[in-house]
C-alpha cells in the first residue's frame, strides 16, 4: 500500500513539476499601448482580448433578473476584489428616495472570467468561464448610505478555485500603506459607459448598466491628482479620505459598470499592480472631477486578515494548489 502511495506521489510531482507558479500582473497577452491622447473607458481604446486577465465581470443574478453589474480583479486561485456599493440593493423607491439594503447573498452572483465581449452585446468568448461565488465579505467601514463613503471595497471567495490561462490569470497586490503619487500613469479597464453625455452629473456609485455600456473591453490611461488638489474646494472639497486614489483628467475616466474594476500601476520590475478598485465620482471625465477608486494598499491588512492571501506571495494555479493538497493527504497517509 505504502509503495503504491509513494509511486502515486511520484506521480504528481512530476505533474507539479510542469506546473508553475502563476506569476501575477504579468499579462501573457501584452496589452496596447496607453497613450492617452485620445482618451474613452471615458476617454478610451478597445483592449486586446485577454491583455487584462486579472479583470472578472460581475454578474448578478437575482429572482430569474440577470443583468450587468460590476467589474471586479482576480487576485488568487480564490478570491477577487470589487466595491462594496456593487451589492447596496434600492427597494420600495418613491422619486429618488429608496430603501437601501446590501444584499450579500452569494447565490445570486456569478464571477465570469476570460471575457472580452460583454454578454449582453456579441455573445459570449470561447475563452469565459462562469465561477459561483462562496461568500461575499464587505468591508466594517462601508456606508451605504453614503454615496462617497470611504471603504467601498468587498472581498469574493469563489466556489472552486480559478484555472488559470493565458487570459486568466492573477493581478499583483500592492505592499501594505501603498500610496502611489502624484503624476504615476495608470489603467483602468471595463465594460462602463463610454458616451459622457450619459453619465449622471452628481456623486455617484459607478455600478449600473446603461445602453451606452461597451460591447467589448475598453481601456483609458489615467494619471493619478494629488490627494490634497482632488480635496480642494474646486475638485471635491474635502470628503477625500485616506483610504481613496484620484485619477484622470477631464474626457479620461471609468464610469458607470466600470465599478469595482481595476486601477493597475506597473512596476519598476514591470508587472501591474492593482493600486485602486473603481468607486465614485461625479459625472465621468468631467473637468476638475477625476475618478476616486479604493486604495487598495490601504487596505491590505484587512485583506490579509478576511483572506489566506499574503500580498507578498505570488499566486499559484489550480493545478498546483490541487497537487500539494493531495501531496499533504498522502503524507499524512504514510507516515
Amino acid at each position: 500500500m505504502r509503495i503504491l502511495l509513494n509511486s502515486f506521489g511520484l506521480a504528481l510531482l512530476a505533474l507539479l513539476s510542469t506546473a508553475t507558479v502563476q506569476q501575477c500582473g504579468k499579462p501573457a497577452i501584452t496589452p496596447k499601448t496607453v497613450l492617452g491622447s485620445d482618451g474613452r473607458v471615458i476617454g478610451g481604446q478597445e483592449a486586446v482580448p485577454g491583455s487584462w486577465p486579472w479583470l472578472v465581470h460581475l454578474q448578478m443574478d437575482r429572482d430569474g433578473e440577470k443583468r450587468f453589474d460590476c467589474g471586479a480583479s482576480i487576485i488568487s486561485g480564490k478570491w477577487i476584489i470589487s466595491a462594496a456599493h456593487c451589492f447596496v440593493r434600492e427597494d420600495n423607491c418613491m422619486g429618488e428616495l429608496c430603501h437601501k439594503r446590501l444584499d450579500t447573498d452569494a447565490s445570486h452572483y456569478k464571477a465570469r472570467v476570460g471575457q472580452h465581449r460583454n454578454s449582453d452585446g456579441a455573445g459570449l468568448d470561447a475563452t469565459a468561464r462562469d465561477y459561483p461565488i462562496r461568500r461575499i465579505i464587505i468591508h466594517e467601514l462601508y456606508n451605504m448610505a453614503k454615496s462617497d463613503s470611504p471603504a467601498d471595497i468587498a472581498l469574493l471567495e469563489v466556489d472552486g478555485l480559478i484555472s488559470f490561462t493565458s487570459v486568466v490569470s492573477p493581478v499583483c497586490l500592492p505592499t501594505a500603506r501603498s500610496d502611489p503619487p502624484a503624476g504615476q500613469s495608470c489603467v483602468v479597464a471595463g465594460w462602463g459607459e463610454t458616451i459622457p453625455q450619459l453619465a449622471k452629473l452628481k456623486s455617484v456609485p459607478l455600478s449600473g448598466h446603461s445602453k451606452a455600456s461597451s460591447t467589448v473591453v475598453m481601456q483609458v490611461g489615467v494619471d493619478i491628482v494629488n490627494r490634497r488638489t482632488c480635496n480642494s474646494t474646486q475638485y471635491y472639497n474635502g470628503v477625500i479620505s485616506d483610504d481613496m486614489i484620484c485619477a484622470g483628467t477631464a474626457g479620461k475616466d471609468a464610469c458607470q459598470g466600470d465599478s469595482g474594476g481595476p486601477l493597475v500601476c506597473k512596476d519598476a520590475a514591470g508587472a501591474y499592480t492593482l493600486e485602486g478598485v473603481v468607486s465614485w465620482g461625479e459625472g465621468c471625465g468631467a473637468y476638475q472631477k477625476p475618478g476616486v477608486f479604493a486604495r487598495v494598499g490601504h487596505f491590505i491588512p484587512w485583506i490579509e486578515a478576511k483572506s489566506d492571501i499574503n500580498s507578498g506571495s505570488p499566486a499559484v494555479s489550480a493545478t498546483v494548489q490541487l497537487c500539494l493538497t493531495v501531496l499533504l493527504i498522502l503524507s499524512a497517509l504514510t507516515f
